[in-house]
């Protein structure tokens, strides 16, 4: 249901061409669901696109600036109550793929997330934050030993290290080497 309404208020921002106008309301939601959001959820992506797009950035600081500790599982064996209002340890008790909270996730989204969570704070110039949102994509498990998104990463972290440090860390071009060449 709350995915729904999310993709509604998506819908009607479209229609109008106003992708501003589904920034608050989605954030509100996302804050009073899980008012730490450190639960990863569909909608975190979808609210960081609208803020690109709609080039109001301010709004994403609010989600961008809290650590992620949980990703949302198919359904949760430790709840015995599937209720946000019941008593659970964390919001990943109840913030799962079949509660209908959340879409399911996989690596690309997660990357997709890092990778506009690291586009805003460039446009912010937020150096510090913006390299380690790149470098959560570099280190990132995957399936396969590199996508695109983690090719890009690492050519936008190369350029915010020499913003930062005026030269490259030495620290990924290693890792670099060994996933793109060996």
């Amino acid at each position: 249901m709350f995915y729904a309404l999310t993709h509604i208020s998506l819908a009607s921002a479209d229609l109008w061409l106003q992708p501003a106008a589904a920034i608050s309301p989605i954030k509100t939601a996302m804050l009073r669901l899980d008012p730490s959001t450190s639960t990863f959820t569909s909608t975190h992506v979808l609210l960081l696109r609208l803020c690109l797009m709609s080039r109001d950035l301010q709004p994403a600081l609010a989600i961008l600036n809290n650590v992620i500790f949980n990703f949302p599982m198919t359904k949760s064996s430790e709840v015995d109550e599937p209720y946000p209002c019941a008593d659970h340890r964390d919001s990943a008790g109840y913030i799962t793929v079949d509660s209908g909270l959340t879409d399911a996730i996989n690596t690309t989204t997660v990357h997709e997330y890092y990778m506009l969570g690291a586009l805003i704070y460039i446009a912010l110039h937020m150096w510090e934050e913006a390299q380690l949102f790149l470098e959560l994509i570099l280190v990132s498990p995957n399936q396969s030993l590199a996508n695109g998104l983690m090719l890009e990463a690492y050519r936008k972290w190369v350029l915010v290290s020499c913003i930062i440090n005026g030269r490259v860390s030495a620290k990924f071009i290693y890792l670099f080497f060994y996933f793109f060449y060996f």
